[in-house]
This record gives C-alpha cells, structure tokens and sequence, in this order.
C-alpha cells in the first residue's frame, strides 16, 4: 500500500490526538531524545521538542519529577531527586523576580556537582 505523505502525516496526527496528554508528552520527549542521542535539559525541550517545555511543568510541575517518574534519572540523581524534591520543586516554582534566586543558582552553579548543596552564606 502506497501512501501519500501528507496522509501519512495526517494519520500520524490523529493519533497523536488521540493520545493521553502525558502519553504524548513522554513519546515528543523520547522522539528528542532519540534525535539529540542524549537527555534534552529542559531549556532544550522548551526550544526543540514538539509539544514545547511548558506542557511539562503543567502536567508534572517540575521537569526534574518527569524525568524521576518516567525514569530517565540514574541512581546518584533519583536520590539527590528523593533528598531535596520540596527544595527542587520550591525553586523551580519561586519566580525570577525573587533578587536571591540568579544568585543562588550561580552560587550552585560554581560549586559543581559535589558540593552544591553546601550550605550558602553570606561570605
């Protein structure tokens, strides 16, 4: 059987469609996954991935949640994830305009992977 491909597009559309909401956010996910050969961050699934970053944070509210319930986190991040989740999703959700929020995350930035969650003073 010899299709257009505009039908097959359109068939590929209805199902989409048809989809659960997280279903079809997992499949963009795992389709820009598969195009990138690595996990996307979140900055890159708001500017590449088909469904854009903020259908994540409406159905999880945290990319780092999705990535732990569809488990795309390894070990040493499943457990930073279980350890600081009220602190991950508080960040995530406290808006830009807070003065100490670029500051903190700089702070986190520089320290690197084994000592970001040090605690910050004002020295």
């Amino acid at each position: 059987m010899n299709l257009e491909t505009k039908v097959v597009d359109l068939l590929a559309e209805m199902v989409r469609k048809k989809q659960p909401r997280r279903d079809a956010l997992k499949d963009a996910y795992y389709e820009l996954k598969y195009e990138m050969g690595r996990r996307p961050s979140y900055l890159e699934l708001h500017l590449h991935g088909r469904l854009g970053a903020k259908a994540y944070y409406d159905e999880w509210k945290a990319y780092h949640r999705f990535l732990y319930e569809v488990g795309e986190l390894n070990e040493v991040e499943t457990e930073v994830y279980l350890q600081y989740q009220n602190w991950l999703m508080e960040l995530e959700k406290t808006g830009m305009s807070r003065s100490y929020k670029m500051v903190l995350l700089k702070v986190v930035l520089e320290r690197g992977p084994f000592d970001w969650y040090s605690p910050v003073t004002a020295t």
